[in-house]
């Protein structure tokens, strides 16, 4: 579950991304690259709103680490 608050929206992800998140209404908040070898992240929602999100800048950075030598 996530915080909705904007007017656009993802319509569908493309063939190469996963829905991660979405809103109580059922419009996409979140999508991943499928393929492991590149981190790509994308974010509709506001997570600095919550602390409950506070996971997800731990996992970005994490992820940013292990391949800050490694680009797509």
């Amino acid at each position: 579950m996530v915080n909705s608050v904007h007017k656009s929206t993802i319509i569908s992800a493309g063939d190469d991304l996963k829905v991660v998140a979405r809103s109580n209404d059922g419009l996409i908040e979140g999508i991943e690259y499928k393929d492991d070898a590149c981190f790509i992240l994308g974010l509709q929602f506001h997570p600095e709103i919550l602390s409950q999100f506070d996971v997800i800048f731990a996992y970005f950075i994490n992820e940013c680490e292990k391949r800050k030598n490694n680009l797509c």
